[in-house]
This record gives structure tokens, C-alpha cells and sequence, in this order.
């Protein structure tokens, strides 16, 4: 499974009935449980154990696994050999025993061989559930994916908005100065001089907008943390991305506008009214 091991020893063939009883703990149990500095050696007593049970020992410490959902914490975790297991505590813990077969082949080539390995330990066992892990990883994360199709498309939609709006108010304010960049033109000015002006007027808009929008997302962000995964509501290099996104957004909606104001002909327009 890739589950690594970080202090002690993994199971070995050495774990089995009559040998000292071992296990392995995650570390979300060794925070938990083992105040010391290591939990491996300490011995334990498992409460769905006879009370003549022997003590375990630990034997390993290995990392934490996401068991249910990519979005849920580690939960403290206990391993015990299955060989070390008493048939009663297997029907107790393990209401459907389920087996990891690490293969190279695809699974409907490999399905038919597994069913058959299980029939030959016992024909009447049922094998069902059959997917990839892959599969499995994926199933656990079908809400969030949808919810982030969903949040990328209002995303999208917003930015398309915010175009035609910056859009929209360029060219009226290009038409609102028509006259004064006539003046402009006529007495001097470069063109390059007016597309800059029209520019920074949009990019002006833009920023402000940004910030206020990146004060209502820090205010907003703690709503929206329990749909995210190892990205923090309040991450410095999304809100940074979100800023620049929306200023070339700004700046190319702003572009059309400022084209047509530095191409003013200047008797033109002076002399329309």
C-alpha cells in the first residue's frame, strides 16, 4: 500500500499465533496515546481483547492513511497481524474482509484470477466490490469534484462578467472624453500617450476592485475551508494568481477602448459639434 514506516519494524513471518503479539500504530495514535519518545517497545492492552489476553507489543510506528475521505483527518490506528488475529475478533472488526492484490495488468484481466484464488481457499466465500485504487481514491472525492466544477464555472462566468463590465465602462468613458482626448491629440500628444492613459484608468478600476475583493474573500474564506484539500482558505498564492488574472483581464477588455481613443482624429471629433 506505500504506507511507510517511520520508526521500528513492519510485520514480518515471525508474526504469527504463538509468537509475542505485536502491532502498528499511525502517528496520529502515537500523538494521541505515547506521550514519550517513541511508542515502539510499549506494550498495550486491546480493549476487544479477553481479559487473559497477553499484552501487545509496538512493534512499528508507520504513517497516516486517509481511510474514508481525502477531506476527513487521519484517526488514530491500530495494526495487528492477521495471523495473530483469533477467528472471533475477525467477524468482530471486519464484517467484509477486504484483500489489496498489487498487479500490472488491468483489472478485467485480473478479476477472473482473483476470483479463482478465493475459491480455492473456499468456495463459498462471495467476491465482490472489485475496482482500482485509483478508483476507489476518486469515488472518496466525488463531492468535492463536483462542488469544484460547480465553483469553476461560477468562476469563469465571473470573469467573463467582469470583462464585459470593465468593458462597458472603458468605452463610455471613451466617449464621455471624446473631446478631451481630441484637445489632447491636437495639441501634441501621441497616441501611444493615450492608449497608455486609458490603460491605467482601467487597471486603476481593476485594482481597486482586486482589493476589495480580496478583503471579502479573506472575510469569506473560513465558510469555504471544509471543501478544500491541502490548500488553506487564506493561501497567499491563490489570491495572489486571482489578482493578476483579473488584472489582464481588465487590461485586455480595456485594450479595445484605448485603441479607439488614441486612433481619435482630433478635426473630427472637435468639429462634429
Amino acid at each position: 500500500m506505500g504506507i511507510p514506516v517511520l520508526e521500528g519494524r513492519e510485520f514480518d513471518s515471525g508474526d504469527r499465533m504463538g509468537a509475542p503479539l505485536v502491532a502498528l500504530v499511525n502517528e496520529t495514535a502515537a500523538r494521541a496515546y505515547f506521550p514519550g519518545p517513541s511508542p515502539v517497545g510499549q506494550q498495550i492492552r486491546l480493549l476487544f481483547a479477553e481479559e487473559d489476553w497477553p499484552l501487545v507489543t509496538v512493534a512499528g510506528v508507520v504513517g497516516d492513511v486517509r481511510q474514508r475521505a481525502l477531506a476527513q483527518p487521519p484517526r488514530p490506528e491500530l495494526y495487528i497481524p492477521p495471523a495473530q488475529m483469533p477467528a472471533g475478533w475477525a467477524i468482530g472488526l471486519l464484517q467484509a474482509p477486504q484483500v489489496v492484490v498489487q498487479a500490472e495488468v488491468p483489472l478485467t484481466t485480473l478479476s477472473s484470477s482473483i476470483r479463482a484464488a478465493v475459491a480455492r481457499v473456499d468456495p463459498d466465500v462471495p467476491v465482490s466490490g472489485l475496482q482500482t485504487m485509483a478508483r476507489a481514491v476518486s469515488d472518496t472525492a466525488g463531492r468535492e469534484r463536483f462542488l469544484s466544477v460547480v465553483l469553476t464555472v461560477f468562476a469563469l462566468l465571473a470573469v467573463v462578467i467582469a470583462a464585459v463590465g470593465v468593458y462597458g465602462v472603458m468605452t463610455f468613458s471613451v466617449q464621455q472624453r471624446t473631446r478631451e482626448i481630441a484637445v489632447r491629440l491636437a495639441v501634441g500628444a501621441r497616441p501611444a500617450q493615450v492608449l497608455a492613459s486609458v490603460c491605467r484608468e482601467a487597471m486603476s478600476l481593476a485594482g481597486l476592485g482586486g482589493a476589495l475583493g480580496l478583503i471579502l474573500a479573506a472575510l469569506g474564506a473560513p465558510g469555504i475551508g471544509g471543501l478544500l484539500y491541502e490548500v488553506e482558505p487564506r493561501d497567499a498564492a491563490v489570491y495572489g494568481t486571482s489578482l493578476v488574472l483579473l488584472c489582464i483581464v481588465a487590461g485586455g477588455a480595456a485594450l479595445l477602448p484605448a485603441r479607439r481613443a488614441a486612433a481619435t482624429d482630433p478635426v473630427a471629433s472637435l468639429t462634429a459639434e
